[in-house]
């Protein structure tokens, strides 16, 4: 008995994990696609107006701490008064705020 409920368990996180990372994906496409792009690097033309950065160049990846992505996506960007991107504390969940700082780092290793 013991086992079997290991087993349901186990299999149920599983399958939980690809349908959260599609969700992830689902999340960034509505939420962050308009401005970075759906290849994250901010050829957009709103990208390109408020200067978004580029997540798949290393230099971005290798400066900015995973704290930063967590505010940004948060809190919002403003430069000299100018806000160049929304915050989304209290429209996304601490989880699906980690969950888009995990998907922001994987874009150096996605498929080209």
């Amino acid at each position: 008995m013991r086992i079997g409920l290991c087993l349901c368990a186990f299999l149920l996180a599983a399958t939980a994990i690809p349908a959260r990372a599609s969700d992830t994906s689902s999340l960034f496409e509505k939420k962050c696609a308009g401005c970075h792009g759906d290849d994250g690097r901010g050829h957009t033309r709103m990208g390109r107006k408020f200067h978004a950065p580029d997540f798949d160049r290393a230099g971005y990846q290798q400066k900015t701490t995973n704290d930063e992505m967590r505010s940004a996506i948060a809190n919002g960007i403003t430069v000299d008064g100018q806000r160049r991107m929304p915050g989304w504390k209290g429209k996304l969940s601490p989880a699906e705020i980690e969950d888009l700082v995990r998907y922001v780092r994987a874009f150096p290793n996605a498929k080209k």
